[in-house]
């Protein structure tokens, strides 16, 4: 799943970075984790300052299942759907299993599916409705040289 975003400020450790958001394409994301190099990174903290939008591809890492019920109010309004970092709740249906731990969720409005990444193997039936809390993790999309 791809969006666009607006840096706002950028923490950065080696290999990450904690985004605070300007705004985002995706409605309710205000921070994330960017993962990079230190020159994607560098690269990253240029189109900050010149407040240029960056595009991210977005995966859901050590995710494990939850009760809709356990969803925070704002999570579950339609045009809220995240809380907030560093755990997330996220709703969709399952478009595909790739592994025995990672499978795609397709958001309701969103037309590429969010690679998902359990924290230990789960069997799930494509189709079927999952309510998934996780951390939001973020790469860089950057055109090529």
């Amino acid at each position: 799943m791809r969006i666009s975003v607006g840096i706002k400020s950028l923490s950065r450790l080696p290999y990450q970075a904690a985004a605070v958001l300007r705004n985002s394409s995706y409605p309710g994301l205000y921070s994330l984790i960017i993962d990079a190099d230190e020159t994607e990174l560098d690269q990253l903290q240029q189109q900050q300052e010149q407040q240029v939008p960056v595009l991210l591809t977005l995966s859901l890492w050590q995710a494990e299942l939850a009760a809709t019920e356990s969803l925070p109010k704002d999570a579950a309004a339609l045009n809220q759907p995240l809380a907030a970092l560093p755990e997330v709740w996220l709703q969709g249906r399952v478009a595909g299993q790739l592994s025995a731990d990672t499978a795609l969720l397709q958001l309701e409005k969103e037309q590429t599916p969010l690679v998902v990444w359990f924290s230990s193997p789960i069997a799930l039936e494509q189709g079927c409705w999952l309510c998934v809390k996780g951390e939001l993790h973020a790469t860089p999309v950057f055109a090529p040289n």
